[in-house]
């Protein structure tokens, strides 16, 4: 999908997700993506690929 968005002229996606797993990583999105926010409700991720936005108490 990024890639299509891309060849229609984006000049930049992101992906926004509620709970990122990841869990083969990000090789694969880091091809197409530009960047990732999603919130620690999953898991702390430490990688300057990804913002994350802290939820309370987890």
């Amino acid at each position: 999908m990024a890639e299509a968005l891309k060849k229609q002229g984006a000049t930049k996606v992101f992906l926004y997700v509620t709970h990122g797993q990841f869990n083969y990583g990000f090789y694969e999105l880091k091809e197409s993506i530009d960047h990732i926010y999603c919130t620690n409700s999953y898991k702390d991720i430490d990688d300057d690929f990804v913002t994350q936005f802290k939820l309370e108490g987890l």
